[in-house]
């Protein structure tokens, strides 16, 4: 600090000037649109949504998220109504490298959890859960 010292008392309000410029500039840097690439990937919107109650036994997933994830390095488990958890296969990612999807069939009624960790661009892991409850199938579906 002893540079910066120096030069403000030679050349006093210019330099802080450049000074206050500087930590602007980094300041805004920090909210460019651009950052929003290097953001950890969080997750948008689901199906099912939490909380929900769907009809079984067989359940389509679809979670979109904030940014661009890893589909090769990210995970869904699957907790059942009796407390055990299951690997759910992910399907190939699409065009879209914001949606991971999935399927499950043979689900029983009951409460559930599907436990999501996938790793974003960024390097960063971030997980979640979304409970969802199957209910009775619909009448007239076969």
């Amino acid at each position: 600090m002893v540079i910066w010292g120096k030069a403000l008392r030679r050349h006093g309000s210019r330099a802080r000037h450049f000074l206050g410029i500087l930590i602007v500039g980094m300041l805004a840097g920090l909210s460019l649109p651009g950052a929003k690439a290097n953001a950890h990937a969080i997750i948008v919107s689901s199906e099912p949504a939490s909380g929900t109650v769907v009809t079984g036994p067989d359940v389509a997933f679809v979670l979109h998220f904030n940014s661009r994830i890893d589909h090769q390095r990210s995970r869904l488990m699957l907790k059942q109504p009796d407390g055990t958890a299951t690997p759910v296969p992910v399907a190939p990612p699409e065009a879209d490298q914001t949606v991971m999807t999935a399927r499950v069939v043979g689900l029983i009624q009951g409460a559930y959890s599907l436990h999501w960790q996938v790793l974003s661009i960024d390097g960063h892991l971030t997980r979640g859960d979304i409970p969802f409850t199957v209910g009775p199938a619909t009448a007239g579906r076969r």
